[in-house]
């Protein structure tokens, strides 16, 4: 299982990436990263509006370059974990204007919940272990010698 971090730094090497398939661990790991940046964030907003009693239009622009910034990443993880599950990434952009931004967000999220659906064409099964196929022609030349005295009837 992909490590919170790992997910992050995947994340963020695959910025602009849709093709490729992204793993549940993946997915969630990054989406939890991006709620508590946003949450945490918005907690600072909120203690410097009741500390500072004014309002700080700084503090709102950066919050809003932060969601633009995290926006991209998400997306495209999106579309990734749904090559995983074996769904075109079309189908994200079906769901968000079919039903609507948070409703879609809900819909989205509950489909990403599916496991990984074997090799197809966005990549091979990530959770699946090659099998290695060994030479067998030296187990096929030999012989297997049997005693009768080792077996009882």
């Amino acid at each position: 299982m992909m490590s919170f971090t790992t997910a992050i730094k995947t994340c963020f090497k695959k910025y602009f990436t849709i093709s490729g398939r992204a793993t549940r661990a993946e997915y969630w790991w990054f989406k939890l990263f991006s709620l508590l940046l946003l949450v945490g964030y918005l907690l600072i907003i909120i203690i410097w509006d009741s500390v500072v009693k004014t309002n700080n239009d700084a503090l709102a622009v950066v919050f809003f370059l932060l969601i633009i910034f995290l926006i991209i990443p998400n997306f495209c993880l999106l579309v990734r974990r749904f090559h995983d599950i074996g769904l075109s990434g079309g189908t994200v952009l079906i769901v968000l204007i079919l039903g609507g931004l948070f409703l879609g967000d809900v819909i989205l999220n509950f489909i990403a919940i599916r496991g990984s659906a074997d090799d197809n064409e966005h990549g091979p099964n990530p959770f699946k272990s090659p099998i290695k196929v060994e030479d067998t022609t030296e187990v096929e030349n030999q012989s297997v010698e049997i005693k009768t005295e080792d077996v009882e009837l």
